[in-house]
């Protein structure tokens, strides 16, 4: 039976008195009286821990506080004072510290609220919502287990800068992604501050929009159709891909969701439901393109290379329809390809720039209404809002123009020439 021994007359607590008394064996248990209700117990081989005593509900009690000198004097006294001021509220410290002991064995880490916030919301308001936990995975490994209400504002720009270095256009997308998960962790009630709130790509992460400016010379196109054209061992399909991205000036997207049923070649219409393009969540109405006899072949060819009955185009590996954005290596492979046979270089771009590529050049043989109708933008204000005509026969002499206008840069002059390099 330990006998403890009060010290009277002992002034505070200093830490060469603790430093003394640690891990020296004495005769009996020993108490020492701090201030405010804080004393030590030492131990009779010189253990020390921080108490305090305290009364609630009319009854005296005490509880630890920590081991010295894993919990130092000062921050013993500090924890006291949080836990008096608790009292005055009229909360039990012993109940207090096993809530705040329960917070940190359950907390939440980043891995565990980015998946919940992809079940519940991402999955359900994001179309490509795989490739946001691509980006997740990939580029936040590292942070993945760390409780996500201790990831601070520093912390996050830290990581962003990161990926920015690689990729300006990734790390704004994540920075947007994870402002969403934030505010949803917000919503339910799991954290109470977003520190992504107020943060911005351009100002904080330095990215400039200059890749989304960026079209494809008529020298850069040349090139582009040189690399379709050769023997390389890039899939032949990808090569037909962008082809057709380049002629109709659709969103990648559109093509890789696309059904083989959506293309009807006897009434030549490219039929792109609500879901499958970026305005159709708001219109619920499909876009409709058409489809003119120059470009058929290709579109054969691409069906013709699908690996099942249904989808348009499929992962070579799998035979499924490709469920990530898989023209994002397009660029640099091309590059790639230009500088292994001694050709000239390609300035970085990206495959949304033959969507730029396409609609600057069709700008001086069709109308401004219906280039943005090709390319499925909504009609500005209240031309958007009465006029609901497709303009299908305005669309199709505009895209038989743009066909042969490319053929006339792939020639290098004038003179009109057969675009058939891409399906041999």
């Amino acid at each position: 039976m330990y006998i403890c021994v009060y010290i009277l007359g002992q002034k505070m607590l200093n830490d060469t008195t603790l430093k003394k008394m640690l891990k020296k064996s004495r005769e009996k248990l020993a108490r020492l009286p701090d201030r405010d209700g804080l004393y030590i117990r030492v131990s009779t081989r010189g253990k020390i821990v921080f108490y305090i005593r305290y009364r609630i509900g009319g009854k005296q009690d005490s509880m630890d506080l920590g081991e010295y000198p894993l919990l130092s004097l000062k921050e013993a006294r500090n924890r006291n004072e949080e836990y008096r001021a608790l009292l005055q509220d009229g909360h039990n410290p012993k109940v207090e510290k096993r809530l705040r002991q329960k917070k940190i064995s359950d907390a939440v880490t980043l891995k565990d609220l980015f998946y919940l916030w992809y079940e519940k919301e991402c999955k359900v308001t994001i179309k490509n919502h795989t490739s946001t936990v691509q980006r997740f995975e990939y580029n936040l490994s590292k942070m993945t287990d760390l409780p996500v209400d201790k990831i601070s504002t520093h912390d996050w720009l830290d990581a962003l800068e990161v990926v920015a270095r690689r990729t300006q256009s990734t790390s704004a997308v994540m920075l947007g992604e994870l402002r969403q998960m934030y505010a949803f962790g917000v919503r339910r009630r799991i954290l109470t501050d977003n520190p992504l709130l107020g943060v911005t790509a351009k100002r904080d992460l330095h990215v400039t929009p200059n890749e989304g400016e960026r079209y494809l010379a008529n020298g850069e196109l040349r090139l582009l159709f040189d690399f379709i054209e050769s023997e390389s061992r890039f899939s032949k399909r990808n090569k037909l891909f962008l082809v057709l991205c380049l002629h109709f000036g659709c969103r990648p997207s559109e093509l890789r969701l696309a059904k083989k049923e959506h293309f009807d070649l006897e009434l030549k219409i490219w039929t792109v439901p609500a879901e499958n393009h970026k305005t159709g969540g708001k219109t619920k109405n499909p876009l409709v393109r058409p489809i003119i006899d120059e470009v058929i072949p290709t579109i054969k060819e691409i069906s013709r290379m699908s690996d099942n009955e249904t989808d348009f185009i499929t992962n070579t590996t799998t035979g499924e329809q490709y469920d990530f954005v898989f023209w994002h290596r397009f660029p640099s492979t091309v590059n790639n390809w230009l500088k292994r046979n001694d050709r000239e270089q390609m300035d970085s771009w990206a495959v949304y720039a033959l969507r730029k590529t396409m609609r600057t050049n069709i700008s001086d043989l069709t109308q401004p209404h219906v280039a943005e109708i090709m390319l499925g933008h909504k009609l500005p204000g209240v031309w958007g809002v009465y006029d609901k005509h497709q303009y299908l026969n305005e669309q199709r002499e505009a895209y038989v123009a743009w066909w042969y206008k490319l053929e006339r840069i792939l020639a290098g002059s004038e003179n009109v020439v057969e675009i058939n390099r891409a399906k041999k």
